[in-house]
C-alpha cells in the first residue's frame, strides 16, 4: 500500500477507511445511528487514518503521510458540514 512515496498515494490510502465508512453506513444500513450520534463511523475511519500516517511516518514516506493528512483533513470538513449540521 505504501510502497511509493507520493501525495496522491497518500490520498488514495487516506480515502479508504471513509469511503467503508460510508458504504457500510450510508448505502447498507441507511439511517444507522451508533450512540445517538450519526458521525460516529466517519470518526472511527478518521481515526484509523491517522495510524495510516503514524505508519506512514516510521516508514519515512512524508509524502505519503502529507497525502494522508490532505484526505483526512477534507473528510473531517465533509462529515461535519453534511452529518453534523444537518
Amino acid at each position: 500500500m505504501l510502497s511509493k512515496n507520493g501525495i496522491l498515494t497518500g490520498v488514495l490510502a487516506g480515502l479508504i477507511f471513509p469511503l467503508i465508512a460510508w458504504v457500510c453506513f450510508d448505502v447498507l444500513y441507511k439511517g444507522f445511528v451508533l450512540m445517538g450520534k450519526p458521525g460516529i463511523p466517519y470518526f472511527i475511519a478518521i481515526a484509523l487514518n491517522l495510524l495510516i500516517i503514524r505508519y506512514a511516518i516510521n516508514k519515512e514516506a512524508h509524502k505519503t503521510s502529507q497525502g494522508v493528512m490532505i484526505s483526512t483533513f477534507v473528510i473531517t470538513l465533509l462529515v461535519f458540514i453534511l452529518k453534523l449540521k444537518s
